[in-house]
């Protein structure tokens, strides 16, 4: 659900930016999509406002408000908000996609080359919820992908074509939690690889978000060690 809304956020803003504000689509800046670090203040955060309060003149809080109010619907988005301090906040809209997911024959006209990517942002969403509910961590984007941190780095999420990745920084001392954690890369990375039907359950996401969150407490930032 999540990748294609981002896609269409940034189309849309970015539409309005030449539109609205007659900034062509060459001279915008990037359209980082971050995400609040808590549920109640939305799903999504933008803060674009940051980024043109110097060429417009204008407060972020005020560029942000005229964003939200142009912005018009957007598929897969319930609504957009302004923060006081001038991010665009939004909030998926969660009903509509699971009744378009239950819906008689939704499975039969999704294209046949397209399984790959929904079963990749399935596994992304339901990673992505039993992590922000297994403990309060930071989350951002980062180098292309989901990272959370607690003292340091715990965690990532990375999407690709065919393949979800679920990283640990501290991952080759979890591994007594999941066989399946591949040791790899700087630190003491160690990966579970997800394809097709494969799972992680959210009790074992869980333990081993606890216990990650643990082992930063106790030994540091993880990035800290030898290179």
């Amino acid at each position: 659900m999540i990748l294609p809304v981002h896609d269409l956020l940034r189309a849309r803003l970015s539409a309005l930016l030449s539109d609205r504000f007659g900034i062509a689509a060459a001279d915008q800046p990037s359209i980082v999509i971050d995400y609040p670090p808590s549920r109640a203040l939305g799903d999504l955060a933008l803060p674009v406002a940051f980024e043109l309060a110097r060429r417009l003149r204008k407060a972020p809080k005020v560029i942000a408000q005229d964003l939200a109010g142009a912005l018009g619907d957007v598929e897969g988005i319930a609504r957009v908000e302004a923060t006081p301090n001038g991010y665009l906040n939004c909030y998926l809209d969660r009903a509509a996609f699971l009744r378009a997911r239950i819906a008689t024959g939704a499975a039969a006209t999704r294209p046949a080359d397209d399984t790959g990517k929904t079963i990749v942002e399935h596994c992304v969403e339901r990673l992505r919820s039993t992590v922000r509910g297994s403990s309060e961590l930071a989350e951002v984007i980062k180098w292309g992908h989901l990272v959370y941190s607690s003292n340091g780095p715990i965690v990532l999420i990375r999407a690709e074509d065919q393949r979800v990745l679920f990283g640990f920084w501290r991952g080759k001392r979890l591994r007594h939690l999941d066989p399946r954690l591949k040791p790899g890369g700087k630190y003491e990375m160690a990966t579970i690889e997800l394809r097709a039907a494969d799972t992680v359950s959210s009790t074992v996401v869980r333990r081993l978000i606890e216990e990650a969150v643990a082992l930063n407490g106790s030994l540091g930032d993880p990035t800290d060690i030898g290179q």
